[in-house]
């Protein structure tokens, strides 16, 4: 069950439903003449499986009837049409919850399932077939399972369960026999297994069908674990024959830790084996062979691989917890939240896993990050959840409350709501809605979650295949989500898809309207969301497979019914005004798909063709209906926006779109649309004035947008693109004038972007304010330009090197180090993947240039605990593997030389302590750094910490000391460093010091 759900994550599989329900509309089926050849035959049986899986049996029920009378039909396509007819009875089978019904579509699947094996020719549908047969018995048993939850009487349940026994018996049956024939085949022809789906499919459901097979039975029924040791067996049996690196190899690696973890004992120890297995998922590998957690928007990790990774990672931590051991827990922990920043919302399970890490974190000591994981969960899911109710304890135990009982939350809104959505009881999850709605009606509640309870409401009517409900409702909540850019997108989405799926049932072209409404208002909203680009290719290709035809050929062809009609006719500006935008949608297309890219320029002359046609229908209308009118001016505006983006794309025009952004600011004064798209034709300006290369009035229509609306989203991007544009600018620019301007605007430019994102979250305007790898970009970059700013053209390496140098502009230095803090604060709130030593070992290096030495000495002793650079007595270094220090930004020994170099700076100032510790620190660097070959040349830290030694000394006031130590450098290394690292001079400074006094 799911705990709050994502929008998009409940969205995104009616793609698949749009999709499944979308059909030709000109099919042969449909023609007067029926003798017609079956030339559309595959389109017609493919439409027949779409409208079942959206959800109109009776429309396939009779496309079916009608296809079977079609006269001179192939044995084949006979077959094709029993097929298609028994996968509609499995897909009912699925979906029915009714068990008694669900029974009754389960003999018929099955009978029309053998049925069509017995005269099916070989082919795809074949194979599918044979695993239907063996497969229905298996859920039909899983759906036994289900049922015996749900009685109480001991009767029906003992009947229940011999039902359950006979249906895995011969699900188990029928793969074993299968396997066994398969592989015989396979065997006679010289093929191999692993790349025989058909016989991948079979040995993978045998140990399937066994683990289910044991939740037949109670927790230590001898059934249980008799088929639990099976499912073992088989598991282990098929890990020798499964495709490495398919997600058959690692489901079924999740399946078998599962069942060594129900069988108990010491085998389940062994578990974490078969879930460590899984964990390759959560990562991918670059160009140099270095693994990373799979980015979030990662097009391959699709809600079935999340699922997977949440899983896999769960279980192993729970292992791990009884192991103690913690740092593995928190490892993966810290990775998964990397590809997945909203883990709470994905599934029950992702709340599990925090917990888990919660616990790790009590375990060594880290409470503050315990509550925050343990709150995440209480504020996330609803309150009778078991997980919540442990991660209650869990707070109470840490001395912190776990909710504030005054304030109603959003989960006691829609948390009833929310668990009907996810056990996909859909009739009870509309009651609870209507419950939710006049409970909460008149309250604060109402003002604060209406829009969150109408927008679950939409998904309730959704699922239960209300269309008509969940597209007003949908439609509701974009209406009641603009303050959210977000929420408000994600709303807009939902509609969208859900127009797309009843204008295709029904052919109304009131739907596709609504649909490209939904279009036009998220881009008057903010055209760069990726929900918006998602929206635009979901419409496009809906119609394109309602229309078999490419987007640019639907245009066209909207453009040819503009022909037949007259001017005056009400319909005429709202087709010239889609085609437009049709025409617009074909070039964003070709714009993004290099493939497409000759369609680009016809497509941006037919968007402007008909949206000049457009605006000249505008002049003759004279309506004075109040609503006609705002959306006659709305599409106006965003006519003229709309061509001043496309004169953008290449070959840009630029003077075209400063002309057409200009007509909208001319109408702003009077118009109410062009007044609140002006922030649309400022970002499109910057943009023009970037492809012209005109910095200077780039940086005015940033300052301006700044200084007017510092809050804004889309000042947000302008800040951070102007940003990131000159600091790219900087490393090939030569001028020093120039150089010196692209620093100030650089600077000045993320410092005020973050200002609007930190802005942005206070007033909740965006889901999140900053985050860490955002705190932790800006702040690295900011380092370097203020080096350049101080004319430092590289980083030296250590912050030692810069001492006596000229360093007067201190507040980049300065910005830099708080952003870096601020990345580290974040990360431990929302862990996002970001190397936290490695931000504090360059915060340090900012706070060496700063002299701020006690702060250096925090940071970099919180490294060294951290990353366990010393051993437990603290006598010798840990050498990190050569993988870790490939991927850390300081080596072990430079980062204890600046240690003791800040120790030493604390014992010029009369810490003597410190002073002792920088002699500590450098003699530990001096053994470690200390070539095994006497002729070997004696690197930079080397030398460094013979400098720190005799320094910190002096300051210490061991003169003695100092001198004798100095005497030994002498014997040992009479030219010292031959002034190779600049460190003679500075020995022959302090000698002279110590003759002195």
């Amino acid at each position: 069950m799911l705990a709050i759900f994502p929008i998009v994550f409940l969205i995104l599989p009616f793609a698949a439903h749009a999709d499944a329900a979308i059909g030709a509309p000109a099919r042969w089926s449909d023609t007067q003449d029926p003798s017609i050849p079956a030339v559309g035959f595959d389109r017609d049986v493919d439409l027949v499986r779409r409208l079942a899986s959206a959800g109109y049996k009776a429309q396939a029920d009779m496309l079916i009837t009608k296809l079977k009378t079609i006269p001179g039909l192939t044995e084949v396509q006979k077959a094709e049409l029993s097929f298609a007819e028994a996968s509609n009875l499995v897909e009912l089978f699925d979906k029915e919850r009714d068990f008694d019904k669900s029974r009754g579509f389960y003999d018929q699947a099955k009978k029309a399932v053998t049925e069509f094996i017995k005269i099916a020719p070989k082919g795809d549908s074949l194979t599918k077939a044979n695993y239907f047969s063996g497969d229905l018995d298996r859920r039909f048993g899983e759906k036994i399972i289900e049922q015996i939850k749900r009685e109480s009487n001991a009767e029906k349940v003992n009947a229940l369960r011999t039902e359950g026994e006979k249906a895995f018996q011969a699900a188990i049956k029928y793969f074993a026999e299968r396997k066994a024939e398969l592989f015989g085949k396979l065997q006679a022809n010289s093929l191999d297994p692993k790349e025989s789906p058909d016989y991948q499919a079979a040995a993978y459901a045998v140990p399937v069908c066994y683990l289910s097979f044991a939740y037949l039975y109670p927790v230590g029924d001898a059934n249980r674990i008799a088929c639990l040791q099976k499912a073992n067996e088989r598991f282990e049996e098929y890990a020798s024959d499964a495709p490495e690196g398919s997600m058959a190899f690692y489901e079924s690696h999740v399946k078998w830790g599962n069942a060594r973890r129900d069988l108990g004992g010491k085998i389940a120890l062994e578990a974490v084996d078969c879930y460590s297995q899984a964990l390759d998922l959560l990562y991918v590998t670059d160009a140099n062979g270095d693994k990373f957690p799979i980015p979030a928007n990662d097009p391959d990790l699709k809600p079935s691989v999340k699922t997977l990774i949440i899983e896999a990672v769960t279980e192993a931590s729970r292992m791990w917890l009884v192991k103690k051991d913690y740092d593995q827990i928190l490892k993966y922990y810290i990775d998964v939240r990397v590809s997945m920043p909203q883990l709470e919302k994905e599934s029950m399970q992702g709340l599990e896993l925090i917990l888990e890490a919660a616990k790790a974190y009590d375990a060594i000591g880290k409470r503050d990050q315990a509550k925050t994981e343990a709150k995440r969960i209480t504020k996330n899911a609803s309150p009778d959840l078991a997980v919540v109710q442990e991660a209650r304890e869990l707070l109470t135990r840490l001395g912190e409350s776990a909710e504030n009982s005054e304030e109603v939350t959003l989960i006691q809104v829609v948390g009833a709501v929310e668990r009907q959505i996810g056990e996909k009881n859909f009739p009870d999850a509309i009651r609870a809605f209507q419950q939710a709605r006049d409970r909460w009606r008149g309250t604060s509640a109402e003002r604060k979650f209406w829009p969150d309870l109408i927008l679950r409401g939409a998904l309730a009517y959704q699922g239960a295949g209300r269309s008509l409900e969940a597209n007003l409702l949908f439609s509701d909540a974009g209406d009641r989500f603009v303050s959210n850019k977000d929420m408000s997108a994600q709303a807009y989405l939902a509609a969208e898809y859900e127009a797309c799926r009843v204008w295709v049932a029904t052919k109304s072209p009131w739907c596709e309207s609504l649909a490209q409404e939904t279009i036009d208002k998220m881009q008057a909203q903010d055209s760069t969301t990726p929900q918006f680009a998602q929206a635009q290719q979901v419409f496009l290709q809906t119609q394109q497979i309602v229309g078999g035809k490419k987007p640019i050929e639907l245009a066209k062809i909207g453009e040819e019914q503009l022909k037949g009609l007259s001017k005056t006719e009400p319909k005429y500006g709202r087709i010239v005004y889609d085609t437009a935008m049709k025409y617009f949608r074909a070039g964003v297309g070709g714009i993004l798909d290099p493939k497409e890219r000759a369609q680009v320029s016809p497509s941006r002359e037919g968007s402007e063709r008909c949206f000049d046609e457009y605006l000249e229908w505008t002049k003759a209308q004279q309506t004075i209906d109040p609503a006609e009118v705002a959306k006659i001016d709305e599409r106006t505006v965003s006519s003229y926006i709309t061509k001043a983006e496309m004169w953008l794309w290449d070959p840009p025009a630029v003077e075209k779109t400063l002309s057409y952004l200009q007509v909208v600011e001319d109408k702003s004064s009077k118009s109410a649309s062009a007044k609140a798209r002006m922030g649309d034709v400022e970002k499109l300006k910057f943009r023009a004035h970037l492809r012209e290369n005109k910095l200077d009035l780039a940086i005015q229509i940033a300052d301006g947008m700044y200084t007017k609306d510092p809050a804004s989203p889309k000042t947000a991007w302008v800040l951070k693109k102007l940003a990131d544009t000159t600091y790219e600018m900087l490393k090939k620019e030569k001028d020093p004038k120039k150089r010196e301007l692209l620093v100030d605007v650089g600077l000045k430019s993320y410092k005020n972007w973050v200002v609007v994102g930190e802005k942005q979250a206070a007033e909740k305007q965006v889901a999140s304010g900053l985050g860490a790898t955002d705190y932790n970009t800006v702040a690295t970059n900011v380092l370097i330009l203020g080096l350049h700013k101080n004319n430092i053209e590289k980083w030296p390496g250590t912050f030692f090197r810069l001492e006596g140098k000229k360093f007067e502009y201190l507040e980049p230095a300065e910005f830099s180090a708080s952003l870096f803090q601020k990345a580290i604060a974040s990360n431990d709130v929302t862990p996002a993947g970001l190397r936290v030593s490695d931000a504090r070992y360059l915060r340090g290096q900012i706070l060496g240039l700063l002299m701020k030495w006690k702060d250096v000495v925090s940071e970099y002793q919180t490294i060294v605990k951290d990353d366990s650079l010393l051993s437990d007595d603290g006598k010798s270094l840990n050498r990190p593997s050569r993988e870790k220090e490939k991927d850390m930004k300081y080596s072990v020994e430079g980062l204890l030389n600046d240690l003791a170099w800040a120790n030493a700076q604390l014992a010029a100032r009369g810490d003597k302590d410190a002073g002792k510790e920088a002699q500590r620190l450098a003699a530990l660097v001096i053994s470690y750094t200390q070539p095994k070959s006497s002729s070997a040349k004696l690197p930079f830290d080397f030398w460094f910490a013979r400098y720190t030694t005799i320094y910190s000394m002096v300051k210490n006031g061991e003169r003695r000391l100092a001198q004798d130590q100095m005497m030994e450098y002498r014997r040992t290394d009479k030219d010292l460093d031959n002034g190779e690292y600049e460190f003679k001079k500075r020995f022959e400074d302090l000698e002279q010091l110590l003759k002195e006094k």
